[in-house]
Parts: C-alpha cells; structure tokens; sequence
C-alpha cells in the first residue's frame, strides 16, 4: 500500500500607509509598505509491505514445497475452490537445506557405518548418520578428538 499527500499554504499580507502634511511654510510626505509572502509546501510519502511474497498464480498440489535455493521455500496453497500458489516461506532451520522440494539435513559428505564419529580437527568433530556427515561442532571444554574418539585433553 503506497500513500502520497502534498499540501501548498500561500498567505500574503500587503499593508500600505501613505500620511502627507502640507501647511504654509513646510510639506512632510510619509510612505510605509509592508510585504510579506509565507508559503508552506509539505510532501508526505508512506509505503507500507509485508513480508509474505507469493508466486504467481499456478496449479500445485498444498502442501507441496518447491525450493527457492538452498536455504529458502515456499509452499504451495489454496488460494480458492480452484486456484493454488506458491507462498514464500522463508529459511529452512540450522543443519537443513532444501533440495528437490524436500527439506533434509544438511551433510558434509558420505560415510560409514551410522554412528562413527570423524574428527574435524582436534576440538569439533562429525557424526556419521544415515550415510551423511552431519557437523555436530565443538567438543565439549576439556576434551578433544583424535582418530574418532572424543576424551580428556
């Protein structure tokens, strides 16, 4: 929704005095003009957006996800009897990616077996699951990893 007002105020005062004396022996003539011109322009522009964005018109099936990238969706709904669209939804959560309209967690590369751990230096570490590496981050304080065991440091 988008509002534009402009508003104009001219005012002009004019003020003229003209006084003039004649005796026998002297003439005094005085002249006064006052002018003054105010004039008030003021331009208010108001623009107001929400933060759904929604696709053009389309045939989907609801509840269906299409991904916009990686981290981003949206999702198909009825807009009426008849008509679907796809409406944004925003970013997927921490660790997930959307990929072919599914949202899956994110990995790092294949391994095995599920379960194993793979260290990612000495102070973070992976854990295989369902075939991924899933970054699991910092070991906790006084520990490190080696050779895919977490101890004491």
């Amino acid at each position: 929704m988008s509002t534009s007002t402009t508003s104009t105020t001219s005012s002009t005062t004019s003020t003229t005095s003209t006084t003039s004396t004649t005796s026998s022996s002297a003439s005094t003539s005085t002249s006064t003009s006052t002018s003054t011109t105010t004039t008030t322009t003021s331009t208010t522009t108001s623009s107001t957006s929400t933060a759904t964005a929604t696709a053009s018109a389309t045939s989907c099936t609801p509840g269906e996800f299409i991904c916009d990238s990686t981290s981003t969706f949206s999702q198909c709904v009825a807009n009426s009897a008849d008509s679907t669209t796809y409406v944004y939804m925003g970013s997927v959560a921490a660790g997930m990616q959307c990929v072919n309209g599914t949202i899956e967690r994110q990995n790092d590369g294949p391994c095995t077996p599920d379960g194993a751990i793979f260290c990612n230096g000495s102070n973070a570490f992976y854990m295989c699951d369902q075939g991924g590496l899933i970054d699991m981050g910092s070991v906790a304080a006084g520990t490190t990893c080696e050779n895919g065991v977490i101890g004491y440091a």
